[in-house]
């Protein structure tokens, strides 16, 4: 919009504190001259002024300028303007089926939780330090995973940690446990496919005879129930349904569907029980174990590696593909319309990860659909649907391409499993996260259209300056190298392959090709490994070692340029060659269309000052590359600077506030909280008293706003506005939140006393 498009009735003083964070802060002076030029020059709507400049802010910092994120409303316009041909499938979320746990499955649901809740009752019982309180967490929400999972994962995590409990109580001298911990959170939570030995070792060691013999019993009489576990359990039902309505009448193949689990007991539950029911029905499987798929001739399960089940999968071998969370990143099988989850983690993310496996650029269905499987009442179902209705009828922030990003930790999960965290609660947490969202990506995302536009300019930068190499030029060098053909290299009569066979450099069968489709899908009668050719490729790779192992004629000179403060290297060639004319002339090489026609004068060597000249031309090329990307890690640190500043300051204006004067230390931390926020609603300053002075020159340099700090004086009380005050204020909050205690049982004092350990951890940096 023009600077003179709006009626300057409607225009309002810059925030100031604003134009002071933009001033001060860390970003190139060429980026502050605009915009303060922009400032200066346009008219701002009242009340637009906040949400531009923060947008402004957010544009000029580093980060922004470096990582282009491709979001989908960004491709749908790429597809409008006719820069994306391929397919962008509509994801739809099917209801999530009722499973109601009856009968025999249900006595086992209750089983398990009254061993929970006993457990942790008798445990307690005894003097017991955090960490253990944490890896009781741990484990028993380990438990309630696998049980979520399948009956047949839990039946095994019993039988282990009964052997488990047997063999400590023989040898009572235990040496050995994993204790769990907060590093072995991501395992517990959603990362590690098979840690069920590592999970049922813990909890055993410092135990009483008569502790163990307890859990014995009841491991033993959860199994004994456990055994008549015979029939087909709920889930499996489900998937055998939905499986069934997905088969073709006329060829009885099953459209191709990924069914995920988090844990590879459960996979291969699956597996062997599909194949009980229907025996030639085309399953394969993917996990961090490796892959299997039913061969359609011998009728019986087939190892292979992952790359190859990923083939058979794309070129329509395999139907049903049950993966672990190993496939969950990097793998594409965009010819699949329907994703399983079998089980769900709790962390919303991994979700989001599975669904990507289909949901991706060049998708073949219009559409793609995703179905979870979980039993009512369980936190699964909480979260994943009753919760998530409930937001989407709130004020309909959760669409469908949200649908797995709820703003729920993991931790919440196990309280939510345990009984410990009420729905009510969390919907509202999750409510104030999603506003909180929605502010931020209103006040920081740049719009789609914006995107768009930029990254136009930056394409029509980059056709003008074209990469050095190709995967055009890759291939043609290849395939017309003689040397390679001497060595036995072929150029496949089926397919856009080089067939190396152990030729030359190349130790053992292997393909190469720069066919994406080829490389995605494989082909069945390829007798090497594939392999793509381009640098990082060890097959590619092991090719360009052979050629720099040979010398170059005297007529061609490598020239290079180690670039500063980096590890690159900026290589071109200055070449003596014959030209049309027929005369001896120096060509100066840095990219592969430069080779074109050339004819090398191979009994003459470039003359010293012409490599001078190519020297410098090649410094010249490595400034203007590289010169900007140099900057920005010194771009990077200034603004970790100013964020540890930041904190640092946040942290020294929570602790000189606490406790406000109404309130001493015994007293409770939240309380003061909604009375600080009320003294903040009514302010535009705030006076904080007897901050430290040293401390605060400490970080001057570095702050985005500045404080007046006296000469003299150990303490200075100044005044600051209240969005420094309310910034502090948030900083404590999220550290008495992190300490994980009953709000009730909050103290100032406590909180105080973390605040001071957090200063001091910044001291010591």
């Amino acid at each position: 919009m023009g600077i003179n498009a709006l009626r300057p009735e409607l225009c309002t003083k810059i925030d100031p504190l604003l134009w002071e964070y933009l001033k001060s802060s860390v970003i190139d002076q060429r980026m502050k001259s605009t915009a303060r030029l922009w400032l200066e020059h346009s008219r701002i709507p009242r009340g637009m002024d906040r949400s531009i400049i923060l947008r402004l802010i957010f544009a000029a910092a580093p980060l922004s300028r470096v990582m282009l994120r491709h979001t989908r409303p960004l491709l749908e316009i790429y597809r409008e303007n006719g820069r994306l041909e391929a397919n962008l499938a509509r994801r739809e979320i099917l209801p999530v089926p009722s499973l109601v746990l009856s009968g025999l499955e249900k006595e086992v649901y209750h089983a398990l939780e009254d061993y929970c809740r006993a457990l942790t009752r008798k445990l307690a019982s005894n003097s017991r330090d955090r960490k253990w309180r944490t890896s009781l967490g741990f484990y028993l929400s380990f438990l309630r995973l696998r049980l979520a999972s399948s009956t047949f994962a839990i039946r095994e995590t019993i039988k282990r940690r009964l052997e488990k409990v047997r063999a400590t109580l023989m040898h009572m001298d235990v040496q050995e446990v994993f204790d769990m911990d907060i590093e072995s959170h991501d395992s517990i939570f959603g990362y590690s496919e098979d840690i069920d030995e590592n999970v049922i070792s813990t909890l055993l060691k410092n135990r009483t005879e008569e502790d163990l013999a307890w859990e014995a019993a009841r491991l033993n009489r959860l199994l004994e129930l456990m055994k008549d576990l015979s029939g087909m359990p709920l889930k499996m039902k489900e998937l055998l349904s939905v499986l069934q309505g997905r088969r073709c009448r006329n060829q009885g193949r099953i459209r191709q569907t990924v069914v995920f689990t988090r844990f590879y007991d459960t996979l291969s539950d699956i597996v062997s029980r599909l194949l009980a029911i229907d025996p030639s029905m085309r399953v394969g499987s993917y996990s961090g174990k490796g892959g299997q798929y039913l061969n359609a001739q011998t009728k019986r399960l087939t190892g292979a590696d992952r790359d190859d089940i990923r083939h058979r999968f794309l070129r329509g071998e395999i139907d049903v593909l049950v993966c672990t969370d190993a496939a969950a990143e990097g793998l594409n099988l965009q010819t699949a319309d329907l994703v399983i989850n079998y089980d769900l983690p709790w962390n919303p993310m991994k979700v989001e990860q599975r669904i990507g496996r289909i949901d991706r650029i060049g998708q073949t269905h219009t559409s793609i659909y995703v179905l979870n499987l979980c039993y009512v009442d369980s936190a699964e179902q909480i979260v994943y649907d009753r919760l998530l209705t409930r937001l989407s009828q709130t004020f309909g922030v959760v669409g469908p391409q949200q649908i797995s990003m709820l703003p729920v930790t993991e931790e919440e999960f196990a309280e939510l499993a345990s009984g410990d965290l009420k729905e009510d609660i969390l919907f509202k947490r999750a409510l104030r996260r999603i506003k909180e969202q929605q502010e931020r990506s209103t006040n920081f995302d740049i719009p789609a259209r914006d995107l768009y536009e930029i990254y136009l300019r930056i394409k029509y930068r980059h056709n003008e300056d074209p990469v050095p190499v190709s995967l055009e030029n890759i291939w043609d060098a290849l395939k017309g190298s003689k040397y390679l053909q001497d060595q036995g290299v072929q150029l496949s009569p089926r397919y856009p392959v080089l067939d190396m066979q152990e030729s030359g450099p190349i130790p053992k069968a292997a393909c190469l090709t720069i066919d994406r489709e080829l490389y995605e899908k494989g082909a069945p009668d390829l007798e090497g490994q594939l392999h793509f050719a381009s640098y990082g490729d060890p097959v590619f790779d092991g090719i360009l070692e052979e050629f720099v192992g040979f010398d170059l004629p005297k007529c061609v000179v490598r020239l290079e340029k180690q670039v500063p403060d980096t590890k690159a290297v900026i290589v071109a060639y200055a070449v003596q060659c014959i030209n049309r004319q027929g005369e001896s002339e120096t060509r100066f090489i840095t990219r592969y269309s430069d080779l074109e026609n050339i004819i090398l004068d191979e009994e003459t060597k470039p003359d010293d000052k012409t490599l001078q000249d190519a020297a410098r031309r090649l410094h010249q090329i490595m400034r203007s590359e590289f010169d900007p990307t140099r900057s920005i890690e010194s771009i990077i640190q200034d603004n970790e600077q100013a964020g540890y500043s930041h904190d640092m300051l946040n942290l020294l204006v929570a602790d000189c506030l606490m406790p406000d004067v109404m309130f001493n230390l015994k007293d409770n931390f939240w309380h003061m909280v909604r009375h600080m926020e009320g003294v903040i609603a009514e302010r535009e300053a705030l006076l904080v008293p007897k901050m430290p002075a040293d401390m605060l020159s400490a970080v001057q340099d570095s702050l985005l706003f500045e404080i007046p700090v006296p000469k003299t004086g150990d303490r200075v009380t100044p005044s600051l506005p209240v969005v420094l005050v309310e910034s502090a204020l948030n900083r404590a909050c999220r550290l008495a939140d992190s300490m994980r205690e009953n709000r009730a049982d909050m103290t100032i004092e406590k909180v105080k006393n973390r605040i001071r350990a957090e200063i001091n951890k910044h001291l010591i940096r």
